[in-house]
């Protein structure tokens, strides 16, 4: 079999558009194979920063509802007191099931005792205020009764 030149060349220029084709398809795989693995985790730390943002604003409604409860007296303030208190434990549960590195393990322990520290008293300043009225009367009925 004879072959001519134009067969060369186009054996040639086909070889070159094969391997072109080979490297394009390598270098797609590969970039997709990056891609999925730095989305992952893009939305793991993503989500451990949302969960942690969630948990700052559960504090602080946490922290807003005892000073309201502690001013204003009023049951719904209690009640936002509790409901953040709750909030906080579940985001706390959840955030500690996906924190891998042992630092973040102990930072966010460190924060869960602070936090319970925190609602332990509050807790005793909100029950403390409700007896203090009640006190308050007593004494004052004290006084009445020994002035006669």
């Amino acid at each position: 079999m004879k072959v001519t030149v134009s067969r060369k060349l186009f054996m040639g220029f086909l070889a070159v558009l094969i391997v072109l084709a080979a490297i394009v398809f390598i270098g797609y795989s590969k970039i997709t194979t990056v891609d999925r693995a730095y989305g992952k985790l893009i939305d793991d730390k993503a989500k451990k920063l949302i969960l942690i943002q969630e948990l700052n604003a559960a504090i602080k409604k946490e922290q807003l509802s005892a000073r309201g409860y502690l001013i204003l007296k009023d049951d719904s303030s209690s009640q936002n007191f509790n409901a953040a208190h709750e909030s906080f434990l579940q985001l706390s549960k959840e955030l500690s099931a996906i924190v891998k590195l042992p630092k973040a393990k102990e930072l966010l322990e460190q924060l869960i005792g602070l936090e319970n520290q925190f609602h332990e008293v509050a807790t005793r300043e909100m029950q403390l205020k409700d007896q203090k009225p009640r006190t308050l009367l007593i004494q004052g009925a004290a006084r009445g009764f020994l002035q006669h």
